[in-house]
This record gives structure tokens, sequence and C-alpha cells, in this order.
């Protein structure tokens, strides 16, 4: 039986511009739509992966993969990052490998951060350059924070929460900025042209699940290495390839980190729409954070009263 196929897509408004093609925009005119409204980044992910329970643990999930001790403690993620300000607050531009972060400058970072967050009753340890976390006691109240994947080149002022949790990690994260912002390696980093490490971002607090199971057999195929956790951990994760390819199961392409609409239409929607025109896919449906989908299946084409549409929206 051919595979079923799902594009999770950012929201609808990126693609107002694009005008689709006639033989697309009559296969999206006969399509089943619907949209539930409010649907975020993560209540897509949630389609495919259920985690019991459902607080978004990725840092517990992350360590037991990478160190196999993530045992009873609660986990928080606390990675280096690069952060500029700008007239409106702040953006976050660096993460991860990107921001080609050396053993020696993680280990000098850590030591001066270790003594401070251990003073606030944490313990901060580091297991490559760009992945930091801290050990907390089980049971220990985190706010929800926002994945950093999600979280590049956006304005952080959106991010700001004046929950009593959250001023309490505020006032942290303004500490590690002070330390990190006179540390001598950042110094070498400007000397060499990379971008200081001048903040640390907290994310995917938590325990270990009990449980981390595919929905329906689903497999996410990804490029962010936030769901590569959440994939690799329901026993489901596929590498995003640089373009569509009619996949052997049912798998959904996350398409967030893929830079262009015009590029996501071109090298992803048309093909896949392709595929199940001629019978090589059973099923395509198209996911925006927002709540809109889209669910198109070849028998579809039978649908003549229905009208093309222009965009997708």
């Amino acid at each position: 039986m051919a595979a079923a196929a799902c594009l999770l897509l950012p929201a609808r408004d990126r693609f107002e511009a694009i005008e689709l093609d006639a033989a697309l925009a009559r296969m999206l005119g006969r399509g089943d739509r619907s949209e539930t409204g409010g649907d975020d980044r993560r209540a897509q992910l949630r389609r495919f992966v259920r985690m019991t329970p459902v607080h978004w643990s990725l840092a517990a999930l992350a360590r037991q993969q990478e160190r196999g001790d993530a045992g009873n403690a609660a986990w928080l993620r606390v990675d280096p990052v690069h952060v500029r300000p700008d007239i409106n607050g702040a953006r976050l531009l660096g993460w991860g490998d990107g921001l080609q972060v050396s053993d020696e400058e993680s280990r000098a970072f850590v030591a001066a951060l270790k003594p401070m967050f251990g003073d606030a009753g944490f313990a901060l340890e580091a297991t490559s350059p760009d992945r930091w976390y801290l050990r907390l006691e089980p049971g220990t109240p985190l706010p929800e924070f926002r994945d950093p994947a999600e979280a590049l080149g956006t304005d952080l002022g959106d991010d700001i929460d004046i929950t009593p949790q959250h001023r309490r990690w505020r006032v942290l994260e303004s500490e590690v900025q002070v330390v990190l912002h006179n540390h001598p390696a950042n110094q070498q980093r400007a000397r060499r042209g990379l971008p200081p490490v001048n903040a640390v971002w907290c994310w995917g607090g938590g325990a270990m699940p009990q449980s981390v199971e595919r929905i329906d057999g689903w497999t996410l195929a990804s490029r962010d290495p936030s769901v590569r956790i959440l994939a690799r951990a329901s026993g489901g994760g596929d590498e995003l390839p640089s373009a569509w390819t009619l996949p052997e199961r049912d798998t959904a392409f996350d398409l967030h980190r893929i830079i262009t609409p015009e590029a996501i239409v071109r090298d992803w929607l048309v093909p896949a729409a392709e595929a199940l025109r001629q019978g090589k896919l059973r099923l395509l449906v198209l996911d925006f954070v927002g709540g809109l989908r889209w669910r198109l299946e070849r028998q579809h084409r039978w649908r003549f009263l229905h009208r093309s549409v222009q965009t997708l929206r």
C-alpha cells in the first residue's frame, strides 16, 4: 500500500503572496479543508507523537539519549546562545552548532557559570560544547519555555512573561549575561570574527515522561534538533531530505526550517501533490501553524463541483 505524507508548515500568512498553478489550485479546491484555530507548533507535533504526561520535557529526553542517566531528576537545557540587541528589544541569532563554540570555550564558560547556578541550587553540566544542562530536584516547578529553534530570528520581547516562575529565571538569565559579557573567551571569539556567547536559552524543562509513542504509526522527518529529540524518543525519526522524496512509510515532513515559502511550494508541495495524483501516495495532508489543515486524497479528483483556490489561505 502507498504511504501517506503530511507537510508540517509555518503559518498561512507566509504564503499570502504565492499564486498556485492551475493543477495544484484545483486539487486543493477539491480537498477537505478544516480549521481548528489557535494551534501552535507544539500542537502540530502532538498530532504525531504522544508524550505521557503531556509536559514538554525534551531536556530529560535529550539527556537520556546522550548519557542514559536522566533518572528521576528534573532537567532543563540552558544552551549557550548569541542574542543581539536591536531598536525594539533583542533577537536570538545564534544557537547550536551554528554558533561554533569550541570544547575549550565551553569549558571556560561553564566553569565561570557553575558557581552562580550552584548558589541558586542547580548543578550545571555540559554534554557537548553547545548542549548544557541543569540537573534539578524532582518536582522543581518550571515554566513553559519556548524552544530555541522556534525563537531563532524572532523578537524576544514577545516572550516576556510576568509570572513568578518566569521572573525567577529572568533574574538568573540576567546574571548569566553579565558573567558572559565580561568573559575573556568572548574577546577571543571577537578577534576570530565569531559572535559572542552572551546568554543562555532555557528550554525543555521537566522529568522523564512515562512514555513517548508515535500516533497511528507516523514517522517525523525534521532538521529541527528539538523535534529530532522527540522523534528519536518515539522510535520514529528520520533526517529531512533536501527536497521532496517519496516516503516508504507514513511520514510527517517538518518544513519549518525551509527558508522561503517559495521553496516549500516548489520543492515540496508541488511534487508531493503530483505523487498523489499519480497514485504513489494514498494521502497528503497540509498542516499549518494556526490550525488550518487540508486533507487531499486521490479520489477527490472526481469532485467536479469544488472551486479552485488561488493561494494557501
